[in-house]
């Protein structure tokens, strides 16, 4: 009997089989990770594993597990669309995936994406090609960095500017990195994903992880050993997710249409789960500029104002929340904190008081304001344009409008391939909805409003490089 040849095809039978072992192995990864997801932070949840249920990093583990059979599949060949694809992923949750002080997993996946973009890089010797936002960018943080020298207090700025410089070096690293289709179509598809997996978290934590504390109560507050997620920032991270999941509903078909609105269910959940009002009004926010851009517009706003009606009448925490008295009402006290705010900018309103300094600035100033009710002590901003305007003054005023307005204008460059035209609506969307949010919410420092960005240049990237470079010189393309 002769043996079969090592250069053998493999037989259907073959083929069968590997992919039964792979949707085996997929299927046993999911039901791991929701057992381990189960159990972080709570011993006494059904199936909880000793160990991972007594530590923080439980939750990144459960997210490790579910993602190891796209890793595997990515790290074959396409190890910068691997760690890309889990970073997205895994920054909706970035808050709870402390494994230190000021490490997180997200951070340490960030390190191995800018490693392997550095490596194609140097590889590919490609042509460095720059947006005008990046340099918006770069102005801003460097008016952050210069701040410290005439902050109230330095050592306040340190933590904050290393997580904005870190967040920018990642973005100039992968805008500088060419990119293939197939990598455009994993950070789709991972950003999709990403609302999910908190949807499916959110349920998986809702029954103990429910709030209690008055004005806050039926909000989730997402719990993992010491660290805590706020269903504002978790809110607001989900607002990429949802419009990137909506524009590709509207190009799928069949089955894969059923799969995003089944996608979009669980992302929808996670949002009402936190009974976030700052994350609802964005949604309202991004709905109107979807439906600007549709040929249907009478019809969709009619949709969109019975569905805020039904909002407001249909007994829920997002209504009750909404119509709260006192503390819940006057936004969870954040107008007691505006009005010190204000008499912290009247002090220092050319050059403020220094990038990452609010909370000092904000002690001293307490008594300068009319509080009706007591607000507490070190309290955070709760605002992207009080705490530039309070920490970085008018000058940053001025340099971050510029910035906003360069970034906004990406977006024009995106789609100048029809297959990725229906992106301009999505990043024009998730923008105005990221805006609205941080009204409520500084989102300056968190992960997910770098990821927008750089999503937003990455997509304006390739839209120049498959243009002349008449019309890239044009788009304002360096």
């Amino acid at each position: 009997m002769s043996s079969p040849s090592i250069g053998t095809a493999p037989t259907r039978a073959d083929r069968t089989a590997a992919t039964a072992l792979a949707a085996f192995f997929i299927a046993g990864c999911g039901v791991l990770a929701v057992i381990v997801a189960a159990g972080a932070g709570n011993c006494s949840a059904p199936f909880a594993i000793p160990g991972f249920c007594q530590s923080s990093p439980g939750l990144a583990i459960a997210a490790a597990i579910a993602a190891l059979p796209l890793i595997i599949l990515l790290l074959v060949r396409r190890s910068l669309a691997a760690f890309l694809a889990l970073y997205i992923v895994l920054v909706p949750i970035d808050d709870a995936l402390l494994v230190g002080s000021g490490l997180t997993i997200t951070k340490m996946v960030g390190i191995a994406v800018a490693l392997a973009a550095i490596g194609r890089l140097i590889k590919r010797r490609a042509q460095i090609r720059l947006p005008l936002a990046v340099f918006g960018w770069i102005a801003v943080v460097g008016l952050m960095a210069l701040s410290v020298l005439w902050a109230v207090d330095p050592s306040s700025s340190t933590g904050e500017l290393v997580t904005i410089c870190s967040a920018l070096a990642l973005m100039l690293i992968l805008v500088a990195v060419p990119m293939d289709r197939a990598e455009l179509r994993a950070i789709i598809a991972a950003t999709i994903v990403s609302g999910a997996v908190v949807g499916i978290v959110a349920l998986v934590l809702a029954r103990h992880e429910v709030s209690t504390i008055q004005g806050q109560v039926g909000r989730l507050y997402l719990t993992f050993g010491s660290a805590t997620l706020d269903p504002n920032r978790f809110g607001a991270a989900l607002l990429l997710p949802v419009a990137m999941t909506v524009g590709a509903l509207g190009q799928a078909a069949g089955w894969r249409r059923i799969g995003l609105f089944a996608l979009l269910g669980l992302t929808f959940t996670a949002i009402y789960l936190s009974a976030s009002r700052g994350t609802l009004l964005a949604l309202i926010a991004m709905a109107i500029v979807g439906i600007l851009t549709s040929r249907y517009r009478v019809a969709l706003g009619a949709l969109l104002a019975s569905s805020v009606g039904l909002l407001l009448v249909v007994p829920s925490e997002i209504s009750k929340r909404l119509f709260l008295e006192g503390t819940a009402a006057n936004g969870a006290g954040r107008l007691d904190i505006w009005r010190v705010a204000v008499e912290i900018f009247r002090g220092h309103w050319l050059l403020g008081t220094g990038a990452g300094t609010f909370i000092p600035a904000y002690n001293r100033a307490f008594f300068l304001a009319y509080e009706p009710q007591f607000a507490g002590w070190n309290r955070d901003p709760h605002s992207l344009l009080l705490s530039t305007a309070t920490e970085l003054g008018m000058v940053g005023i001025a340099i971050m409008a510029v910035a906003l307005v360069l970034q906004y204008r990406t977006v024009r460059l995106v789609g100048a391939d029809d297959s990725y035209r229906w992106l301009r609506t999505v990043f024009r969307a998730a923008f105005i909805g990221l805006l609205v949010a941080a009204l409520f919410v500084d989102v300056l420092t968190t992960k997910f409003a770098w990821l927008l960005f750089t999503e937003m240049l990455i997509f304006s990237r390739v839209a120049v490089e498959s243009a002349s470079p008449t019309r890239a010189e044009s788009l304002g393309v360096t």
